[in-house]
């Protein structure tokens, strides 16, 4: 888990906003180098009876963690290739995200998760989604939905598109041969919350 994924960020967000509820926890799945840190950080900001640490997954073991949840969170500051917001999005869950040019066309704001800029923005966003039990899960079966985009078989009518397209475009007289721009598909750390129901 590297620094980039910025869980220490959320964790703070979490103390100053939303450690007043006993309705939810925070599961942080994976491991690395910089987990000590965050371990550190939950102990300073007496969080340790609201995060759960899995230590280290086993990549066909992840689907049931995403199934555990309710919620994925993340504030990632750099994704190339995101795949956690994919799985996020095929196992029904929201996703409250940071904003990000790497989530452009994967997380729709109020669709499928949202996306938060500041502090104030997580927490009305994230007591929104632990609130509202009806509005979580028509988001999720949302997220589910647009996660089909993503899917191998739509990642090849797009490849298949994208050649025929080229090749209709195709001019034999241009020295330079083929120039062609192709749109960027943008596909986007694990962090995970659950609604603890009473």
């Amino acid at each position: 888990m590297p620094e980039r994924k910025n869980i220490d960020l959320l964790l703070k967000y979490i103390k100053s906003s939303l450690s007043h509820r006993d309705d939810f926890v925070f599961m942080i799945v994976g491991s690395g180098p910089y987990i000590d840190e965050i371990k550190k950080l939950t102990k300073e900001l007496d969080l340790e009876n609201k995060v759960i640490f899995t230590g280290l997954v086993k990549p066909e073991e992840v689907t049931k963690y995403y199934r555990l949840a309710d919620i994925f969170a993340c504030a990632s500051k750099s994704e190339t290739q995101g795949l956690t917001y994919i799985e996020a999005l095929a196992n029904g869950l929201v996703e409250i995200c940071l904003k990000d040019d790497a989530i452009d066309g994967v997380i729709e704001d109020g669709y499928n998760g949202f996306i938060f800029e500041n502090e104030e923005d997580f927490s009305i966003k994230c007591q929104k989604l632990l609130d509202d039990d009806s509005l979580r899960i028509k988001m999720g079966e949302n997220a589910k939905k647009s996660s089909t985009k993503f899917s191998t078989t739509a990642f090849k009518d797009r490849v298949f598109l994208l050649y025929k397209d080229v090749l209709e475009n195709f001019n034999p007289n241009n020295k330079r041969g083929v120039t062609y721009m192709t749109h960027k598909i943008k596909v986007t750390g694990t962090v995970l919350m659950k609604k603890i129901l009473k």
